[in-house]
């Protein structure tokens, strides 16, 4: 094909075989095998001349898209041989998508990989990997397979109104949580799970749980007086939050990144992972851990 174009370029078999570096007699044999393959004459021929036929032209801006894609096919393998990154697709639950993954995604530069951005939708790290993602973040610790890095940790908030009790002060204990009524997320989140496990770990009983659809709809509630929520998420409403600290500990959740380490660009994903560590370290500050 780029001999094809060679031609059309220079209108001649013999400059566009010194062009491309053949002899005349072996680049007039391409452009008959061409001919032959596509059932087509190309080309009007007269001594010393060879110009397109309708048909040529015709086929010309195919030849040229084709060419180009040639082109970029190359360039590309020899990136991916090279370990680069050209393109991401993040994995994620969409609270942490809003909270994390989007404020890092604007941070990029020109010189960075191409974002997408895809819902984890309850699946574990190594069953988004198996499905071709590259890069999880938040996702279930399960299997052997993938590498990680904790990101951070982060705080398990309880948000409650600006005109409660707890609105002048920074925590509150578990045991004095546990006696409201908590707004929550389904079973299957995990400020939900992190709040259930600390909970039977103390021993304790819980006034009431209330299940909400989403995040922004429990802070919604605790606007409407109906309790308190407890979530990872960003504050609305202009609610107070409250760290909560269990006897032993805060309440935080364990942020990390994984990806297969059999990833052509392993050694990319691996930096793309540190500066998102990076970032998490200054946007929570000192709730990350080493």
């Amino acid at each position: 094909m780029s001999n094809f174009n060679a031609v059309v370029q220079h209108d001649s078999v013999s400059l566009a075989a010194a062009a491309v570096n053949i002899t005349q007699p072996a680049l007039s044999r391409q452009l008959q095998a061409l001919e032959r393959e596509l059932g087509l004459t190309l080309f009007d021929r007269s001594p010393g001349r060879i110009s397109l036929n309708s048909a040529g032209r015709e086929l010309l801006p195919w030849v040229v898209e084709v060419l180009a894609s040639a082109e970029r096919l190359t360039a590309v393998a020899a990136s991916l041989r090279a370990g680069a990154l050209e393109n991401i697709e993040i994995a994620s639950p969409l609270t942490t998508q809003f909270d994390v993954i989007a404020p890092f995604v604007a941070t990029f530069g020109e010189g960075d990989p191409a974002p997408s951005v895809v819902d984890l939708a309850g699946r574990s790290d190594m069953q988004a990997l198996e499905a071709g993602v590259d890069l999880v973040v938040g996702g279930a610790m399960i299997g052997d397979g993938p590498q990680r890095m904790t990101l951070c940790e982060v705080p398990v908030w309880a948000y409650c109104r600006k005109d409660h009790p707890w609105a002048n002060q920074d925590w509150v204990s578990l045991a004095d949580l546990t006696g409201q009524p908590l707004l929550v997320l389904d079973g299957a989140s995990r400020s939900r799970q992190i709040l259930a496990d600390a909970i039977q770990v103390e021993g304790l009983a819980t006034a009431a749980l209330i299940e909400c659809t989403g995040p922004q709809i429990a802070q919604a509630l605790v606007v409407a007086g109906r309790g308190i929520a407890v979530l990872t998420d960003d504050p609305h409403f202009d609610l107070h939050p409250l760290r909560i600290r269990g006897r032993r500990r805060q309440l935080t959740m364990t942020l990390t990144a994984a990806w297969s380490p059999q990833h052509h660009a392993a050694d990319a994903l691996v930096d793309v992972a540190a500066r998102m560590r990076e970032f998490c370290l200054e946007r929570f500050g000192t709730t990350a851990v080493d």
